[in-house]
């Protein structure tokens, strides 16, 4: 019973092995044996889950219950080897469950819904506040067949939501600013809608 009882105080585990008992810190047991089958092991406490499994950059496992955002990251980015700079301080926790997902999309995922966002530049992920100067963007959209004045009227106020819209008149464009993902949900509307408007051809024979 004293064999039982000791280790669990101790935060150890107890092992035999040929009629020897050792005991084992349970930190020397997670930090042992191969990095998937460390990853793949969960850790919790009374009130957060995280498991994860980084295969490489484009299969990654992921389930996280209220965890540390920052955390997350870190963890991940660490194991895949990429390079990340921080433009303002992560917080808040994020519950998460992805399965064999990018980079990317984690990353996507993890910020959807926050004031957060992430740009990648010269193979570094670069993260912070949507507005940080860093993570700003400005991107042309040429119209190709409905008018750039016409088109103004008919985003949606969610769309336009931290962006800078221009209309450039002259070149039939729309000039955006802002946040990366916000730039690039506005450009997949303005795709999307901007299409010939169908013709209705009415024939008028008049008989005397």
């Amino acid at each position: 019973m004293l064999l039982i009882n000791l280790p669990l105080a101790n935060n150890l585990e107890l092992n035999e092995k040929d009629e020897v008992f050792i005991f084992q810190g349970l930190y020397e047991l997670q930090n042992s044996g191969s990095s998937q089958n460390r990853n793949r092991q969960p850790r919790s406490n009374a009130e957060s889950e995280f498991a994860y499994t980084a295969r490489d950059q484009n299969n990654i496992d992921v389930y996280a219950v209220e965890m540390p955002i920052g955390q997350v990251i870190a963890e991940i980015s660490k194991e895949l080897d990429l390079n990340y700079f921080l433009l303002s301080e992560l917080t808040g926790n994020i519950n998460l469950n992805l399965e064999k997902a990018s980079y990317d999309k984690f990353l996507g995922k993890v910020f959807n819904g926050t004031n957060m966002t992430y740009i990648k530049r010269d193979g570094i992920y670069l993260i912070g506040d949507r507005l940080k100067e860093g993570l700003r963007e400005t991107r042309i959209i040429p119209l190709q067949y409905r008018s750039v004045v016409e088109l103004t009227a008919v985003i949606p106020e969610n769309l336009k939501k931290d962006v800078t819209i221009i209309e450039f008149v002259d070149l039939n464009s729309f000039i955006l600013s802002g946040s990366a993902p916000a730039i690039q949900e506005l450009e997949k509307f303005i795709v999307e809608i901007d299409k010939t408007v169908p013709l209705v051809l009415i024939e008028v024979i008049i008989i005397e």
